[in-house]
């Protein structure tokens, strides 16, 4: 039996990767996501010097594309609240994470990348330097200039006695509000680095949170939206905190005001009565008074604005929007701060303003009016037996229940997971933040490794399951145990860019001769075929009744560790 070796022995003998390692853990990093290259081999003999002293590592996980990598760390940030590591291959890699640090960034998510870099010296006798044609060809004048515009903070590590700080500082700054991206590069010959005396250890450096909101902000809120006979309120991303939904119904129930989510998250229940569902463009200039709630657009002002007589209160923990150059939402006031604790300090306010709740209002009225009449529609077609993106996530809601989380990338039927799903559980539906496509999957595989008690559902169209590298992403899912389910909602095309094309020429040659170039896929990819070739089930659904049945197989391959792929054919718009 091998004989434990002592944690003093491991310290006295360490390198810059074995202190990197050992950071990570002290910080929470449950996992790194990794596709190696010859820069990050310290950090692999690192990991398994560590198992060899017994001492606890994070999980390493291969992905075989650094998509796929950075959108799993956004997942598992998503599932754990804890930034977590990604590790790519010096320049080529970090080019490689393309949209997934610009999910990451408009997303708020707190994920640590780091990339090796080429080494810099050429024939010094020293450890770690250059030793392939690769090392001088990967070297460029400005590695990090890949990556300035979407990150918080970018770092290299030039000297070793600022690994525990700088791995400290990384995790400080993704974590504080508003969450995002951090970028370090770690040339070789650093993380090679035997320490003859340890650096100094540091505390664990806070995370700093938004500032609460002052009183007479509060006071001021708590009066204009009593006296409002025509409120709304719009959000994207408040239910970062989950906590903060009880409070929101609580205040939309008392004043009877309906509330508009982008589906970023579970924001309120989608199954509540003043949920009105994602667009605000048929109302948003008849409202009096309009509360935003972290969100980054609420409504689109080229398409429909606000009246010039409403008064617009925004709160955002990021209320600035610094990194987007060009804003052109302008609130009456506006708050920096927790919205969560924003809502909860309003909602214990109103009554004392208000004596009773409000009764139903002509604004909330109208809205249901419109929301019963979608409804209607999509029975309308239920009954007639119609396949279409409404009708099945209206009857796969019914399939759904607290222990299911649902990725949205579902694009043109984004909406429709949102008004049709109902969802009601904190934390049950999450997307992007961001515009890059191919995120679901490789999420859909962090989060289950993030918290393997949930069930995971990632809802795309056939282009974003194409972009989300499947291969990359359901291997991985395969090896590593971490199963989910994926639907794909296949009609055959890029709608976004066809719809694109019919809005903004209308009288133009594509819509008068119904030709719509580089915008049909075809043929279809045999995405069944796809699934089991990479060891996963895979199921094509053509009729509605078959839902259920469908579902049911899923999930008894869920149980197995066999993730599935479930192909949707829908009609064409």
């Amino acid at each position: 039996m091998q004989k434990k070796k002592k944690k003093s022995t491991y310290y006295n003998q360490a390198s810059v990767a074995d202190l990197f390692i050992d950071q990570l853990v002290k910080n929470n990093v449950e996992a790194i996501y990794i596709n190696s290259g010859t820069d990050t081999v310290p950090i692999q003999e690192a990991f398994v010097k560590r198992k060899s002293f017994k001492l606890k590592n994070p999980q390493l996980i291969l992905c075989l594309d650094e998509l796929v990598a950075g959108s799993a760390a956004h997942g598992h940030y998503l599932a754990s609240n804890t930034p977590q590591a990604v590790i790519v291959h010096v320049d080529v890699g970090t080019l490689q994470l393309g949209g997934s640090l610009h999910n990451a960034q408009r997303g708020r998510a707190g994920i640590l990348f780091f990339a090796g870099r080429a080494p810099y010296t050429v024939d010094q006798n020293m450890a770690g330097e250059r030793s392939s044609p690769i090392h001088w060809i990967q070297e460029q004048l400005d590695q990090h200039g890949i990556v300035r515009n979407y990150t918080k903070w970018d770092y290299e590590l030039t000297q070793a006695a600022n690994i525990n700080e700088a791995i400290q500082r990384s995790v400080q700054i993704a974590s504080s509000f508003p969450q995002g991206p951090v970028y370090m590069s770690l040339p070789r010959e650093i993380l090679m680095q035997q320490f003859t005396q340890l650096p100094k250890s540091s505390k664990k450096y806070p995370s700093i949170m938004p500032p609460p909101p002052l009183a007479e902000e509060i006071e001021l809120t708590a009066k204009k939206i009593a006296k409002a006979k025509k409120p709304i309120i719009i959000t994207s991303f408040f239910g970062q905190n989950q906590n903060g939904i009880i409070g929101l119904k609580k205040l939309s129930e008392y004043l009877n005001i309906p509330v508009f989510s982008t589906g970023e998250r579970i924001n309120f229940p989608t199954d509540h009565n003043l949920f009105m569902g994602t667009n605000t463009s048929d109302i948003i200039d008849q409202a009096d008074f309009i509360l935003i709630l972290d969100s980054t657009v609420p409504y689109i002002p080229s398409i429909k604005q606000p009246s010039k007589d409403a008064y617009i209160i925004q709160v955002d923990q990021d209320i600035v929007k610094k990194d987007i150059p060009i804003y052109g939402f302008t609130p009456d006031l506006a708050i920096q701060a927790s919205s969560a604790l924003f809502v909860d300090l309003l909602a214990k306010k109103i009554p004392k303003i208000t004596k009773r709740r409000v009764q139903q209002r002509p604004i909330t009225k109208k809205l249901l009016s419109q929301k019963e009449k979608r409804f209607a529609a999509v029975n309308k077609k239920l009954n007639k037996g119609i396949l279409d993106a409404e009708t099945f996530l209206f009857e796969l809601g019914k399939e759904i229940d607290k222990s299911w989380v649902i990725l949205d990338e579902s694009v043109t039927n984004s909406q429709a997971v949102s008004n049709y799903m109902q969802l009601t559980t904190p934390g049950q539906l999450f997307k992007s933040g961001g515009s890059s496509l191919g995120w679901a999957l490789g999420a859909s595989l962090g989060m289950k490794i993030g918290n393997p008690n949930k069930n995971y559902l990632a809802i795309v169209g056939d282009g974003t399951f194409i972009y989300g590298c499947p291969t990359a992403s359901l291997s991985a899912a395969k090896i590593h145990n971490a199963p989910f389910i994926t639907i794909i909602l296949n009609n055959g095309q890029h709608y976004a860019s066809k719809r694109a094309m019919q809005t903004l020429f209308p009288d133009g040659l594509a819509n008068q001769n119904q030709e719509w170039p580089a915008t049909d896929i075809k043929p279809s990819l045999n995405y069944i075929e796809l699934a089991k070739a990479l060891g996963c089930h895979g199921i094509k659904i053509t009729d509605l009744k078959k839902i259920n049945a469908v579902f049911n197989e899923a999930k008894d391959y869920l149980k197995k560790n066999i993730p599935v792929v479930i192909d949707v054919q829908i009609p064409k718009k």
